[in-house]
């Protein structure tokens, strides 16, 4: 199993079973899991990262690409996100978008973007360059952001009350 952090708030739990795992002892632990408020999700092959790092890192380094090409800054890669497809992929998963927009104009716009989009299997430059100035992020001070200005415990509180306020929403009414 392979819980989201902080797990005492965010439900997600990626299952997947061995070879040898029966599908009643799968099922089983989906139920202890449901019993726990969390939400388990069967993962139907073993993946280095299981599904949602796989996503979570595919944007990562798009986002680190895009900042490493000059074209936008941290603040403004996180922007877009938060202000965008985050809000949406909270309600509807990317695929989900995908079939609503249609997968014609999906394949378009593909075709169109892909030859763009970072194909690197190399950890970026960028990366490289700030671990070699001791730019390791906020514990460093110093990462994408500049930590000395910014409260990483600033951040970390909006995150948890973000957090509490869409567990609250998501408990049933009394």
């Amino acid at each position: 199993v392979h819980f989201w952090d902080p797990a005492f708030l965010v439900p997600l739990v990626e299952v997947k079973g061995s070879p040898e795992t029966s599908d009643e002892v799968l099922d089983y632990v989906c139920r202890v899991l449901e019993s726990a408020g969390k939400k388990p999700l069967k993962i139907k092959k073993d993946i280095a990262g299981f599904v949602g790092l796989r996503l979570q890192y595919a944007l990562w380094f798009e986002a680190i690409s895009i900042v490493q090409q000059g074209i936008a800054d941290a603040e403004t890669v996180d922007e877009v996100i938060k202000s965008g497809p985050g809000i949406r992929w909270s309600v509807s998963g990317p695929l989900q978008e995908a079939d609503m927009l249609g997968l014609d104009r999906i394949i378009r716009i593909y075709k169109y973007i892909y030859p763009h989009v970072e194909t690197s299997r190399e950890v970026p430059e960028l990366l490289l360059q700030k671990k070699k100035a001791g730019e390791i992020g906020a514990r460093a001070g110093l990462g994408f952001y500049d930590w000395r200005q910014n409260s990483i415990e600033e951040c970390k509180t909006r995150l948890l009350k973000h957090l509490v306020r869409w567990k609250r929403e998501q408990l049933p009414e009394c």
